[in-house]
């Protein structure tokens, strides 16, 4: 029996939503295993003396890659929301992709370590 109901895709759920899960799941390792591998060869500069542009470089560089592995995984649940709003909205109503969303997320991350 037919409500005249249009069936929609499940909010979450499908192939979509294990493919991003599992994407920002490997994206956290990865940064995670870099900052563990990294974390032996950091060094600081000795006390009172100004970093160089290539030291602030490396750092706001360790600082992203840090932010990704610490935020990625409690950031997961809202980035696989903000996806599922964008498979069940209109195609005229949608919104930027859940990757780039996800990318502009650790941006913001990464412009915050630059004043440090």
């Amino acid at each position: 029996m037919s409500t005249g109901v249009a069936s929609r895709a499940p909010a979450f759920g499908g192939r979509g939503a294990l493919a991003l899960g599992a994407a920002l799941a490997a994206a956290a390792g990865l940064a995670w295993l870099s900052v563990l591998r990294g974390a032996a060869s950091m060094s600081m500069p000795a006390p009172g003396a100004a970093p160089s542009l290539g030291e602030g470089a490396a750092f706001t560089a360790q600082w992203g890659v840090m932010m990704a592995a610490m935020m990625l995984p409690s950031a997961t649940p809202l980035i696989s929301l903000y996806a599922a709003i964008q498979r069940r909205s209109p195609p005229d109503r949608r919104g930027i992709p859940a990757v780039l969303f996800a990318l502009v997320y650790l941006l913001m991350w990464l412009l915050a370590g630059v004043p440090v």
